[in-house]
């Protein structure tokens, strides 16, 4: 939630967190993607709503999306990625 209000803050006249697309970005972007598993919505925060859909929509970033949907491992139930 803290780094969804700083974000926030942020974000206000900006698209991205450092004016242009940044390494800034790129290390924000999985915090905000497991946003529902912390149980946080992205509605109070429009902002970084809108910066989530932008990010999301580079070819880079969906491509990388891709190849974490076909590599993905449960670890809770692979032995192997326990080791």
């Amino acid at each position: 939630r803290r780094l969804l209000h700083v974000m926030e803050d942020r974000l206000a006249g900006r698209d991205h967190l450092c004016g242009d697309y940044s390494i800034a970005d790129m290390a924000c972007f999985p915090w905000i993607r497991i946003h529902r598993l912390t149980g946080v919505g992205l509605e109070e925060f429009p902002r970084v709503q809108a910066w989530y859909g932008l990010v999301r929509r580079r070819p880079a970033v969906g491509r990388a999306m891709d190849l974490l949907r076909e590599r993905w491992v449960d670890v809770s139930t692979s032995d192997e990625a326990k080791r």
